[in-house]
């Protein structure tokens, strides 16, 4: 009986889907990279509020002092950012049925203020350019406070990536090189993100 011939594979056959399946590998990979590189950059919000304090009684408002800056390092346009966190808080409360009168006569008192914070970030050396990143986080909080006591009603902070500061290449001695973005403040959302929920209350 003569034998079945064997039937043989193109040579290399059995390699040919293996950098198919690294370029998928890498591709999903460099899309994970991508969405946590945008969800790192979203902003993260949070608030605490006295259990006696009803927003919705609150008629009018001052200001306690004007808004303020923390941060180790003052940028070109923080003085700006500064006014316009007024402007946006002003014009929010406004919305919400709360006017501005003089201190001896709001319902509450308003405190405001901008943080800088330098972070650090490490990426995989297989999947970035970058070893790791050193970035600034912007905070803005808003404080409502009770006249006469300073007992805080109503707080929340809303935080969020305002540039990189430096970058740094090489596995094993990584070496920082300072970058030339500018601080860029994201006031009117962040502030936005805070005070627009109390509508609903």
């Amino acid at each position: 009986m003569s034998q079945l011939p064997q039937i043989s594979h193109p040579a290399g056959r059995s390699t040919r889907s293996r950098p198919i399946r690294a370029r998928h590998s890498r591709a999903a990979a460099l899309l994970a990279g991508a969405l946590a590189f945008l969800l790192a950059g979203c902003q993260s919000a949070w608030t605490e509020q006295a259990s006696d304090f009803d927003f919705a009684t609150m008629r009018s408002y001052a200001w306690r002092v004007e808004p303020t800056l923390l941060a180790d390092e003052r940028g070109p346009d923080d003085d700006l950012a500064l006014k316009r966190l007024q402007q946006t808080i002003d014009s929010e409360l406004r919305r919400l049925g709360v006017r501005p009168v003089a201190a001896d006569q709001a319902d509450m008192l308003v405190d405001a203020r901008l943080t800088v914070t330098e972070e650090l970030q490490r990426n995989d050396p297989n999947f970035a350019l970058y070893v790791a990143e050193k970035y600034e986080e912007g905070g803005v909080s808003i404080e409502f406070l009770e006249p006469g006591t300073n007992r805080s009603l109503w707080f929340s902070q809303s935080r969020a990536r305002l540039r990189y500061t430096a970058r740094a290449v090489g596995s094993f001695a990584p070496t920082f090189s300072k970058t030339d973005e500018e601080r860029v403040w994201q006031v009117e959302p962040m502030v936005r993100k805070l005070l627009r929920p109390l509508g609903d209350q």
